[in-house]
């Protein structure tokens, strides 16, 4: 969806081109954006403080999360 790359943020229109802006990322349905956005602003003080970016630090809490027994990252050709 481009929230945790840092490419769309709150109050800010997506540059085109943008999947959220015109393409099929349009009919993306979320409950409640504030509440996704409040998500992502804890992420990037907790990657800030690590000088981490935010995939990286989800990516180690999945590595190191008790919740997260197995899981399968998408290999390319």
């Amino acid at each position: 969806m481009g929230l945790l790359t840092g490419k769309y943020r709150r109050g800010q229109e997506p540059e085109s081109p943008a999947r959220m802006k015109d393409g099929p990322g349009v009919e993306v349905r979320v409950g409640d954006w504030e509440k996704l956005y409040s998500v992502v602003d804890v992420l990037e003080a907790v990657a800030g403080r690590r000088g981490a970016t935010i995939p990286q630090v989800i990516l180690a809490w999945l590595l190191v999360g008790p919740e997260c027994t197995t899981w399968l990252w998408p290999l390319g050709r």
